[in-house]
């Protein structure tokens, strides 16, 4: 558990922010804190391709 509070004014923004989408949302992280286990762009880019082909995902 990370622990990070979370407002509830934040909450309603996240909520109306996930509501307004119009399919689901999937978030990727395009870091990591070892620079070994980055990917390239075109890595990225292909996961998130496949997010949207694939399942219809916004990411």
């Amino acid at each position: 558990e990370w622990n990070v509070p979370i407002s509830d004014a934040d909450r309603a923004a996240q909520r109306a922010f996930f509501d307004g989408l119009d399919r689901p949302a999937a978030a990727v992280v395009v870091g990591t804190s070892k620079p070994e286990k980055n990917w390239t762009p075109e890595g990225y880019a292909r996961v998130m391709d496949a997010l949207e082909r694939d399942f219809g995902m916004r990411p």
